[in-house]
């Protein structure tokens, strides 16, 4: 898919970003805002943003999430998470994928290295273990599934390793719904990805993510040990101009 360079941020280029999101799905500057509720409680925010890179000295995507709990919140229980991707320019396997989980009592930092040419992928604490094709991370596995495009009756196959497990998800539509955001009413696909066992997309964990280009996840909810989460996106932003998310009705 053709990605257009973002070298400086101006009334034109958001223009042609709207316009070239016709074609492509993930733009270097792109920034997620979410608003996080357990129920009616406000419980922190969620941010997803994407940045040019160099990783395995190849030019790469950098895709980072932080979750955060509010402080008051976090008297409840206190989450400070942050994921980080590095996937190759051409979406076909991640490079390294960093995972620094704070949630209640539970910890992790964990660092993976992916080396398809070695047939390997190797974590930070020791642990290596074969990989027989290219495979993504949890988090590059929603931009892919965005880059590849969905549709209804449609299935993608996605091959990922997290975990110490290797395997394909198969990625299908469930349904279409629509959602109502502060910029009006969208369609929504329903995903539920089921990648991992810790941290991010751990458990049952559903995505609504628009119908159309680029694809943006509309809302995230993740069942966590004392209840549901909710994330709702609540601001689009190339770099530090607001957009509004295409595919309202």
């Amino acid at each position: 898919m053709y990605h257009p360079v973002l070298i400086k941020i101006s009334g034109v280029m958001i223009v042609t970003f709207i316009i070239t999101s016709l074609l492509t799905s993930i733009l270097p500057g792109e920034v997620l805002e979410y608003d996080v509720r357990y129920g009616f409680i406000r419980a922190g925010t969620l941010t997803i943003s994407v940045s040019g890179d160099t990783c395995q000295n190849q030019p790469a995507y950098r895709i980072s999430m932080k979750l955060r709990s509010s402080p008051s919140f976090s008297k409840f229980y206190s989450i400070d998470d942050e994921f980080v991707s590095c996937i190759d320019t051409g979406f076909t396997h991640s490079l390294m994928y960093v995972k620094k989980v704070r949630e209640g009592k539970y910890s992790l930092d964990l660092t993976i290295t992916y080396l398809p040419e070695s047939g390997y992928v190797r974590y930070s604490n020791g642990k290596s273990y074969p990989v027989d094709h290219r495979a993504f991370d949890p988090l590059a596995a929603v931009f892919a599934m965005r880059e590849k495009g969905l549709s209804m009756g449609e299935t993608l196959q996605i091959p990922y390793h997290i975990d110490g497990i290797t395997s394909t998800a198969a990625v299908t539509p469930l349904k279409i719904k629509t959602i109502k955001l502060k910029w009006g009413k969208y369609r929504a696909f329903k995903i539920r990805p089921k990648l991992g066992k810790k941290g991010l997309f751990k458990g049952k964990t559903v995505l609504w993510i628009a119908t159309k280009p680029p694809f943006v996840p509309l809302i995230i909810e993740s069942s966590m040990p004392f209840g549901k989460l909710s994330a709702t996106l609540t601001k689009y932003k190339i770099g530090r101009k607001d957009i509004i998310p295409n595919g309202r009705e």
